[in-house]
C-alpha cells in the first residue's frame, strides 16, 4: 500500500515572496520557486536536508536533459531564465513518481524494509533534540517530550525529520546492537548561497556537476530513490581505513542521498509515526564535503558556542591566489568558488546576495548535541571579484580578536581580584586557575563583546568596497567601545564592594594599556 507521495502532498515549511507561510509539496516547491522567498522549519538542520533533497532532484533532473551545469554559458542561461524548465522537472516527477512515497510496500523514500524487531524505538530516534534521541540528550533541553512517553508525529513532521536524519545522524549506539557512524555534514557548518527567491538560492548552490573536485563522477551516479537496491556497494569503490571498511560515492548524487543508516517509519492505526526502526547502513570514507569552508590548517569550519560564523568570514570567502601553496589549507564553499570562476568570466549579480550557515553544535564522534544554528551574512558582490577586500576583512576581524584577548587578560585580572583581596601582593593567596576561568565565564564580559560587533561588522562588510578608510575606523572606534562596554557590564554585575572596585581598577589599567598597544601597531 503506498501513502503520502512527497511530490504531490504539502510537507515542506516555505514562506513566499508575500511573507505568508505555506506547507508546500516537492512539486509546488520547485515549479514556484520563483515566487517563494525562502524555506521556514524551526529546525535549521530540516532546511539543509531539504536543500540537498532539492538540490538532488535538480541536479538530477537537469543532467538527464542534457543541461551541463558546468559550463558557464549554460549555468547562466539557466540562472537568466528565472525560473527552472517546467518541462524538465515534470517528466523527471513522472518517471519516478512512485519512489517518492514516504510509506510503500517496496520502495519507501529514503528507507528499507527491516525484518528485525531488535532495532525498534521511539520516533524520538529521528532526532538529537528529543530526551533520548539521536543527540544522547538525557536531559528535556530542546523539548518536553521523554523518552517514556514518546511522541507522535504527523506524515510532514516524519518526512522532515527523515532527511534530517539521515543528513545530521550522530554516531554510537541508537537503537539495538548496532554501532552507527556519524553522518558527513553533521559535524560542521553548510554554508549555502542565498538570493532573493528559492529559485536564486537553489540555481545559486547547483554545483558544477559533473565536475565537483571533492567526489568526482562516476558512471551510475544517482540519488538513492533511483537504486533498486538501496544498499547495494555496487560500483561504490570500498577503501580500507584502519580497521573499518568504507566506500567511496560513485558520485555528488550519491553523496548527498548516502545510506548511512538505515530506516524505516512505522505509521500507527492512527496515521501518526510513533515508532521507527533503525539499523546502520554503509561506512563513507572519509572525504572534503562541498558546502564545507576549510580553515588554513584544513579542518572544516563548526559551530561552536560563543562564535559566531561571522569570525570566520574570510575563510568563507578565501581566494585561491590568497592561500600560500603547501602551507595554508583555507577552501570556500564549492559554490562560492563556482562564483569566484563567474566573477572572473565577467558575470555581474544586480543585487546582493547573502551566506547562509547551518549545523549544529556537538562534540565530533559524540552523541551530546548543545545548538543547532542557522545564520546569514551578507556578501556584497564587490568581495568576489577583489581578493583585496577578503584581506581587509581577514585584518579587522584579527583586530577584534586582539582586542577580544586584551579584554579576556582583564577579565582574569577582575576575577582574581574578585576572589583574592591581596593576590597582587607577593605573598597574597593565589586563587586557582580554574575557579577564575569559571567566573570570567559567568560574567559574560566575551559574550557580549561579540553580541555587540554582530551588526557593525555587517555594516562594515557592506561600507568596505566604496569607504574602505572611514570604514576601518569606525570599526576600530566601535570595537574599541565594545570592550570597554563589556568589562563595564561584568563590573556592574559584580555588584559593589571594596573589592570589585579594587579588581575593577586593575583591569581597566590593563584593558587601556592593550588598547593603546594594540592601536599603535
Amino acid at each position: 500500500m503506498s501513502e503520502f507521495n512527497l511530490l504531490e502532498e504539502p510537507w515542506i515549511e516555505v514562506v513566499d515572496s508575500a511573507g505568508k507561510p505555506l506547507d508546500v509539496s516537492i512539486r509546488r516547491v520547485l515549479l514556484e520557486a520563483h515566487s517563494i522567498k525562502r524555506l521556514t522549519s524551526a529546525i535549521p538542520l530540516v532546511n539543509a536536508s531539504v536543500l540537498w533533497l532539492l538540490e538532488t532532484i535538480l541536479i538530477r533532473s537537469m543532467s538527464n536533459a542534457g543541461i551541463a551545469l558546468d559550463d558557464y554559458e549554460e549555468w547562466l542561461k539557466g540562472y537568466r531564465a528565472g525560473a527552472f524548465d517546467t518541462s524538465v522537472l515534470e517528466k523527471y516527477f513522472q518517471t519516478w513518481h512512485a519512489r517518492f512515497y514516504l510509506f510503500d510496500d517496496e520502495h519507501p523514500f529514503l528507507q528499507v524494509n527491516i525484518k528485525e524487531e531488535d532495532f525498534s524505538g521511539s520516533a524520538m530516534k529521528l532526532l538529537p533534540h528529543f530526551s533520548g534521541g539521536t543527540g544522547g540528550n538525557s536531559a528535556t533541553l530542546f523539548d518536553q517530550h521523554t523518552e517514556a512517553e514518546g511522541i507522535a508525529l504527523s506524515k510532514k513532521e516524519a518526512a522532515n525529520y527523515l532527511l534530517a536524519a539521515h543528513q545530521y545522524g550522530s554516531g554510537g549506539r541508537i537503537i539495538g546492537g548496532d554501532y552507527f557512524t556519524e553522518s558527513l555534514p553533521c559535524n560542521g557548518l553548510s554554508i549555502f548561497l542565498e538570493g532573493e527567491n528559492l529559485f536564486e538560492s537553489l540555481y545559486l548552490n547547483l554545483l558544477p556537476y559533473p565536475d565537483i573536485p571533492a567526489c568526482p563522477t562516476k558512471i551510475g551516479d544517482c540519488p538513492l530513490w533511483e537504486r533498486d537496491d538501496p544498499q547495494s556497494e555496487a560500483g561504490r569503490v570500498q577503501v580500507q581505513e584502519e580497521k573499518n571498511t568504507c566506500y567511496r560515492p560513485v558520485g555528488l548524487l550519491d553523496l548527498l542521498t548516502w545510506p548511512g543508516r538505515k530506516i524505516q517509519l512505522l505509521c500507527a492505526e492512527d496515521g501518526m509515526v510513533h515508532e521507527i526502526k533503525m539499523r546502520n547502513g554503509i561506512r563513507m570514507a572519509e572525504l572534503t564535503f562541498p558546502w564545507y569552508a576549510y580553515n588554513g590548517k584544513g579542518f572544516e569550519l563548526r559551530a561552536r558556542q560563543d562564535h559566531a560564523v561571522w569570525r570566520d568570514y574570510a575563510v568563507l570567502l578565501q581566494f585561491p591566489d590568497l592561500v600560500a601553496e603547501g602551507q595554508d589549507k583555507s577552501c570556500p564553499p564549492l559554490a562560492v568558488r563556482w562564483l569566484h570562476e563567474l566573477k572572473r568570466a565577467n558575470y555581474s549579480f544586480d543585487h546582493m546576495l547573502s551566506l547562509v550557515a547551518f549545523g549544529m553544535a556537538k562534540d565530533a564522534g559524540k552523541q551530546k548535541v548543545y545548538f543547532y544554528t542557522e545564520q546569514r551574512l551578507p556578501l556584497p558582490q564587490e568581495y568576489l571579484s577583489k581578493p583585496e577586500l577578503v584581506l581587509d576583512v581577514a585584518a579587522q576581524t584579527a583586530f577584534a580578536e586582539s582586542v577580544q584577548g586584551g579584554l579576556y587578560g582583564s577579565m582574569m585580572i577582575f576575577a582574581e581580584g574578585l576572589l583574592s583581596f591581596d593576590a597582587e601582593k607577593k605573598n597574597g593567596r593565589k586563587p586557582d586557575v580554574k575557579d577564575k576561568q569559571n567566573l570570567v565565564a559567568h560574567l559574560g564580559a566575551e559574550r557580549n563583546y561579540w553580541g555587540m560587533l554582530e551588526q557593525p561588522f555587517f555594516d562594515l562588510l557592506v561600507a568596505l568596497p566604496s569607504q574602505r578608510e572611514s570604514a576601518i575606523e569606525k570599526w576600530k572606534n566601535i570595537v574599541k567601545t565594545a570592550a570597554r562596554t563589556a568589562l563595564d557590564q561584568a563590573v556592574a554585575l559584580a555588584g559593589e564592594s571594596i573589592s570589585v572596585w579594587k579588581a575593577e581598577a586593575s583591569a581597566r589599567r590593563m584593558l587601556n594599556a592593550v588598547l593603546k598597544k594594540i592601536l599603535e601597531r
